[in-house]
């Protein structure tokens, strides 16, 4: 997520570099490196080979929303699941299914409800507190 957060702060015409993101975010350059080849498939970054090379969006951020990035992280794990119910479900089991879907489905729609450009612009606002604190 930081990833694509540094990526949506930045986004213009300017590629990252790799390294630059590792350094700034303090994550392992070979951690992002498994990161690229999860969002590059899904044509969510644009990437650039050589001196003025590196990554960027595809899109504006505001177009990106974070359930998409949040299940090309993690496989799909908001999307409802299929549970077979028996005869022989407990009373006490299948609350707790129906508990887990209900909040499958608030996390679904929360997550849908924000873009990268709402949290470039929570990034923003956060940033500017801190440089108000330090002075």
């Amino acid at each position: 997520m930081c990833f694509m957060l540094r990526l949506a702060v930045s986004y213009g015409d300017k590629y990252i570099k790799l390294n630059e993101i590792a350094k700034s975010e303090n994550i392992p350059e070979k951690y992002l490196e498994n990161i690229v080849s999860v969002f590059k498939p899904a044509n969510l970054i644009l990437v650039k080979r050589g001196a003025k090379g590196g990554y960027k969006l595809s899109m504006p951020p505001g177009q990106i929303k974070l359930k998409e990035v949040y299940e090309i992280l993690n496989g799909g794990i908001l999307q409802e699941t299929l549970v077979e119910r028996s005869l022989n479900e407990t009373l006490n089991k299948k609350v707790v299914i129906d508990l887990w879907q209900e909040l499958r489905l608030k996390l679904s729609e929360f997550f849908e409800s924000i873009t990268l450009q709402d949290m470039v612009n929570d990034y923003k606002k956060k940033h500017e507190d801190q440089l108000f604190y330090v002075l």
